[in-house]
């Protein structure tokens, strides 16, 4: 992840040195795993079947931020639908929970992304 402010944030810090007070992130790094707890079928036609498989991934990783480097937890759940032997599609929930500085004071963070993924093996 990557992260640098917005042609109109650039242009209000440049003109008046004022950005949100949002302690905004500037990239990260992570070690991330993830089981499948179960799998299963689902019988679509006589003779079409598609399988699947319920995942969750856990993780670790440090957070740069504006004020400084913080860690942070990830989570990540969803299914694999197996399309055939080698293509699968992903549909999941992911979250990262971390604590950033504003000028009240600390604040926790989560940031989730609901996403769609499709997959190959090769």
């Amino acid at each position: 992840l990557s992260n640098e402010l917005s042609e109109s944030g650039q242009k209000l810090y440049a003109d008046e040195k004022v950005i949100p007070d949002n302690d905004y992130a500037i990239r990260s790094r992570s070690l991330y795993g993830s089981y499948n707890l179960f799998y299963g079928k689902m019988k679509i036609s006589e003779k079409q079947v598609v399988y699947f498989d319920q995942y969750i991934g856990l993780g670790a990783g440090e957070i740069e931020l504006a004020s400084g480097n913080t860690n942070f937890g990830h989570i990540d759940v969803g299914i694999a639908f197996w399309l055939g032997k080698s293509t699968s599609l992903r549909v999941g929930l992911d979250n990262e929970f971390y604590t950033q500085q504003i000028r009240s004071g600390s604040e926790d963070v989560i940031n989730s992304q609901a996403y769609l993924s499709f997959g190959y093996l090769i």
